[in-house]
C-alpha cells in the first residue's frame, strides 16, 4: 500500500486480521428463536459501550444460558476488543472480567486474542484512527458500515509491547492535561 510510512527497525505492519486468533462479530438470539429477559447473561449493544467501557448499567436486555451457549462465537471473553460495525461506528472496548458473561449483537466485531501482540489501550487508539481515515474517505457521508473484511484488513503498526505502552501512557498524559486546560477554561468563563 503506498500510503504506508516507513517505521523505525523493530516496528512492523501488519494485517489486524493476521495478528489476532479471530475477528468475527455477534448476533441476535431473537433471530435463533430466543426471547429477550429482565435478568440473566449479559447481551451487550452499541448504547452500552461509551468512552472505552462498558455502561453496565445502561443494559437493559439479558438473555438466557440456553441462548449464549447456543451463540457461542459472540460469548464475550476477557481481553476481547469490541468495535461497533454498524449504527455508530468505532465505539472500542476492551472486555474486562467485571463485564462478564456477556454475549452481544452483530453491530459489533469481535476482535479476539490481540492481547498476545498488542497493549490493548494502543490498539483501541489505532483503531480510532482507522474510522478516521474511513470517514475521510467517505467524503463526509453518513458511514452505515464496516466490514469484518476491512477491519481484517486494516494495516495495524505493531512496535515492540514496551514502546506501545510507552505511547498510550503519552496520549493519556496528553488527554489528561487538555481535560485540566478545558476545566480551567470552564471555571474562568465562570469567575
Amino acid at each position: 500500500m503506498s500510503e504506508k510510512v516507513k517505521l523505525p527497525k523493530d516496528w512492523k505492519w501488519v494485517k489486524l486480521g493476521e495478528a489476532c486468533e479471530r475477528i468475527t462479530k455477534g448476533g441476535t438470539p431473537t433471530t435463533y428463536g430466543f426471547k429477550f429477559q429482565n435478568s440473566g447473561i449479559k447481551f451487550l449493544k452499541i448504547e452500552n459501550v461509551k468512552n472505552g467501557r462498558v455502561l453496565t448499567n445502561s443494559i437493559k436486555d439479558y438473555i438466557s444460558e440456553e441462548a449464549h451457549e447456543y451463540q457461542k462465537k459472540s460469548q464475550l471473553l476477557v481481553g476481547d476488543i469490541l468495535f461497533s460495525i454498524a449504527g455508530t461506528i468505532g465505539e472500542t472496548c476492551a472486555i474486562k472480567e467485571e463485564y462478564l458473561p456477556a454475549n452481544t449483537n452483530q453491530a459489533f466485531a469481535i476482535i479476539r486474542g490481540a492481547h498476545e501482540k498488542f497493549d490493548l489501550k494502543f490498539l483501541q487508539f489505532q483503531l480510532e484512527s482507522f474510522v478516521a481515515k474511513i470517514k475521510i474517505k467517505a467524503r463526509g457521508g453518513a458511514m452505515n458500515n464496516v466490514s469484518l473484511e476491512d477491519l481484517k484488513n486494516f494495516d495495524s503498526i505493531l512496535p515492540p509491547k514496551s514502546t506501545q505502552q510507552a505511547i498510550v501512557s503519552k496520549i493519556e498524559e496528553l488527554f489528561s492535561e487538555i481535560e485540566k486546560g478545558i476545566e480551567s477554561l470552564f471555571t474562568a468563563q465562570q469567575q
